[in-house]
């Protein structure tokens, strides 16, 4: 069905005229689904065993869920992110599935969904096939940051539902019972959005916009009780999912409360913080050493946290945010400075309960706010907690901000690189097997493993014995082993034990360290060792090796399959830009003619309507991102921003929907 086979009313109600059967379609939409799920089977993910802020925290938290207990003992870390992302992760393993394959499940069934409900509104298969096959195939999904254990490899896809049904429950649903569906499922998937990630605030423009589109429709179709009853129970679904977290924190932890990241105590210690102007600040450094000790001297409670601060936190921070911001360094960064000041604060011991560590926070903010109010601190208080204090010049940076989105989303320099895994064997086993084996990329340190196996003897004079280390052995294995021969040969009664196994798994760079016992240490990598018959002179000793074996473990290394999807993702994500930037210049265009000739007539169009939800949409993100950029996080554009996950599908969706809308809003003109 083509966009020229659709008559349209003034109400954007359209009259399809089938032509053939919907099964080639539905076989292409399961054909594409098909092939990205087997790629994205042969994609290796970057699993990161050492990152306790992002991915391993979401593993943590979903082994604890998939175990049934909770999210495991309180610390700092277990409320600091919601458990949405986790609860998948946990689900994906009840179901036995690997995480490779519910990734690109969820990321097949959230597309589809999307589209299915735009083709409602579009009537069009030409456009439904184009923006599914946009979605889809997008490169950021297939890039070296989403091929990661990361909440942003679901929440495209959460928001992606949220807004196709909502819309549908605005726009589209016709009686009581199809909104009353709708309108629950968009406020379970935003309920689930907002427990994956706690910013989805820069939705309320697209919200309200199709709120009032739906307002429209209903008011001139006499359903406003109808259309008001669906979204006060999206907005009943939406509070329940956020209460039942509570409770059940409450319930494990002793307090009602939700990630603690915004928990009041804590929010107004940051705040308080980031306040006090004595000392001296600087742009992005939100409390620095001199600030500190001014409020060291009257807040007793923040002092406790100074033998951290000022010393192995404070300089593991400041390692963290001076390469990215050098203006920061000796400092802790804004960027980093809430964690610095969590650890702390953990490593202090008040992170026992939420309730422990409320009343910390609670306490610093007393402290700090009442040495403002009597002059013992000069404080200049934030709107926003989180954000230091700002100058000026900071905000002539907006505009190059704007910028910098407008070069990430163009995608003109598109990533198909990936990148190493992070973690020893021990360290990522636990987590491998919690997610059920995926691929994997080799983790960082490079080389495969290696097993070996090596018979020999050593002989110095008598009972004399050698020992031996390898420092990047995963297992090392040392035995000594009788020798009567060497007795013999040596015509030495006591070297009756002077044979040896050594066997052990480490990496190709392993080298192995035999001393004697003088001292004398002498060092031979797996390769040199390998050529048996060898030996060695240790000393006045000698090591001899009889048998070797040495044998790789390629389970890392390439398949062949392996091969061939790598190469099908790079020609994807490099040939992208030649769809995808021609539709986007064509969606820009035809929204701006389409708000311009004929607004009063989009207004009850639901394709318009959508299409203006999903650039409202794109427009607040972006502008809240740019000031972030410009006042707390200054390399948030550096490369890959995860803020911008979402933006790259929902700018697809936008200019889509603003092609069919002029195809619709034109058709209608020239009737």
């Amino acid at each position: 069905m083509m966009a020229a086979d659709i008559a349209v009313d003034g109400t954007g109600d359209t009259r399809a005229h089938p032509q053939g059967s919907l099964m080639r379609p539905r076989l292409f939409a399961i054909g594409m689904a098909l092939a990205y799920t087997v790629l994205y089977l042969h994609t290796p993910l970057s699993i990161h065993a050492t990152f306790p802020h992002d991915d391993t925290l979401f593993m943590s938290l979903g082994r604890s869920l998939a175990e049934g207990r909770w999210l495991g003992p309180y610390n700092e870390f277990t409320l600091m992110k919601g458990p949405g992302y986790p609860a998948f992760l946990a689900l994906a393993n009840w179901l036995g599935i690997s995480v490779s394959l519910a990734h690109a499940l969820f990321h097949c069934a959230a597309i589809t969904f999307f589209v299915v409900i735009a083709h409602r509104f579009m009537k069009s298969l030409a456009l439904s096939g184009l923006l599914f096959i946009l979605l889809l195939w997008h490169p950021i999904a297939l890039g070296p940051f989403l091929l990661r254990i990361v909440r942003e490899s679901i929440h495209y896809g959460q928001i992606l539902v949220f807004l196709a049904a909502f819309a549908w429950t605005m726009l589209g649903a016709t009686g009581w019972k199809e909104r009353a569906f709708y309108g629950a499922l968009s406020g379970a998937a935003l309920g689930w959005f907002w427990l994956t990630r706690e910013d989805g605030i820069w939705l309320a423009p697209a919200i309200a916009i199709l709120l009032a589109g739906g307002a429209l429709h209903s008011v001139r179709e006499r359903r406003v009780r109808e259309l008001a009853g669906a979204a006060l129970l999206a907005a009943v679904v939406f509070a329940t999912t956020q209460a039942a977290f509570q409770a059940l924190n409450w319930g494990a932890y002793g307090k009602f409360v939700g990630v603690d990241f915004k928990e009041k105590n804590f929010q107004r210690a940051l705040g308080a913080l980031n306040s006090v102007l004595s000392g001296g600040n600087k742009p992005f450094v939100p409390v620095s050493r001199a600030t500190r000790e001014r409020i060291y001297a009257v807040s007793p409670n923040f002092a406790s946290l100074a033998i951290y601060l000022d010393h192995d936190i404070g300089a593991a921070y400041d390692s963290i945010s001076c390469p990215l911001q050098p203006t920061t360094c000796g400092n802790i960064g804004s960027s980093v400075f809430m964690w610095a000041l969590r650890d702390s604060a953990s490593r202090a011991g008040h992170y026992a309960s939420p309730a422990k560590a409320s009343e910390f926070f609670g306490r610093i903010a007393d402290e700090i706010t009442q040495a403002c109010q009597r002059g013992a601190l000069e404080c200049n208080p934030q709107f926003i907690a989180e954000i230091p204090q700002v100058y000026r010049h900071q905000f002539e940076q907006l505009p190059q901000g704007y910028l910098k989105v407008l070069d990430l989303l163009l995608m003109l320099k598109p990533q198909a690189n990936l990148t190493p895994s992070a973690g020893t064997a021990e360290e990522l086993t636990p987590y491998l097997h919690f997610l059920h084996y995926p691929r994997h990329t080799t983790p960082t340190g490079g080389g495969l493993d290696r097993d070996f196996k090596f018979l020999g003897w050593y002989y110095e004079m008598g009972a004399n014995w050698m020992t031996v280390a390898a420092p990047h052995s995963r297992t090392l294995r040392f035995e000594r082993l009788d020798s009567p021969d060497i007795a013999t040969g040596f015509k030495d009664a006591a070297a009756t034990r002077q044979r040896f196994l050594l066997e052990g798994r480490c990496r190709n760079e392993c080298v192995l360290r035999f001393e004697n016992p003088e001292g004398i240490r002498v060092e031979k990598s797996l390769d040199e060792l390998r050529r048996a018959p060898a030996g060695l002179d240790l000393g006045r000793g000698r090591v001899h090796i009889d048998i070797a074996e040495v044998r790789d473990n390629d389970y890392l290394s390439p398949t062949r399959a392996e091969n061939i999807a790598r190469k099908i993702r790079e020609w994807a994500v490099t040939s992208y830009n030649y769809l995808f930037l021609p539709v986007l210049a064509a969606g820009i265009v035809t929204f701006l003619l389409s708000t311009v000739l004929h607004l009063k007539r989009g207004l009850f169009n639901p394709c318009y309507v959508l299409a203006a939800a999903l650039w409202a949409a794109i427009l607040t993100r972006a502008t809240m991102l740019v000031i972030v950029e410009a006042t707390w996080i200054p390399p948030i554009f550096s490369g890959h921003s995860p803020y911008l996950t979402s933006l790259y599908f929902v700018i697809v969706a936008a200019a889509v929907m603003s092609i069919s809308a002029w195809v619709q809003l034109r058709a209608t003109h020239v009737r």
